[in-house]
């Protein structure tokens, strides 16, 4: 608090506590998501010799490493904490929400390739709050009430019956 009072006193707007933040405009941010992204790639040149000696070549791209939150803030330089707290910040949070959202889309893709499921299900679950879904239907049947029933004694079995269908009608 004292040193609060000090700063203010003199006109001072510096950070009045912890390490200063590594992106100061949006753009630069993006600028560094973007680069994580491409740095996920790579360019191959493939060049073709026909019998008449002509070559031919073309650029092919392909995805070497796949998308990940870890790798994302490793590449700009902060940890996954400090990536989410710049998620709360107005002016960066739809950059690192699109990011994330990239990421988790290609964690998608990659399951509905038909690799191996477990672990891209695994990272959805615990990165993507997503959930297995489970029903369970509770309730009777007619039948149902009709094998309870029969178990109990004639006279209860038929009090049972009758009061069952005067809550029917």
């Amino acid at each position: 608090m004292a040193i609060e009072k000090k700063l203010k006193k003199k006109g001072n707007k510096k950070n009045l506590g912890g390490r200063p933040p590594k992106f100061t405009t949006a753009r630069d941010l993006q600028d560094k998501i973007n680069d994580y992204f491409d740095s996920c790639w790579v360019d191959k040149i493939i060049e073709v010799t026909d019998k008449e000696g002509n070559c031919t070549s073309t650029n092919s791209r392909y995805q070497n490493r796949p998308y990940t939150i870890a790798g994302l803030a490793l590449s700009l330089g902060i940890c996954r904490d400090t990536l989410c707290e710049y998620a709360k910040k107005s002016k960066f949070s739809d950059i690192i929400k699109k990011a994330k959202l990239t990421v988790e889309m290609n964690v998608e893709e990659c399951l509905l390739a038909g690799k191996n499921a477990a672990g891209p299900i695994f990272w959805l679950k615990n990165h993507a709050d997503y959930k297995d879904k489970q029903e369970t239907k509770i309730g009777l049947d007619e039948n149902s009430i009709g094998i309870i029933l029969s178990s109990l004694p004639p006279e209860i079995e038929k009090a049972v019956r009758q009061k069952l269908f005067q809550i029917k009608e």
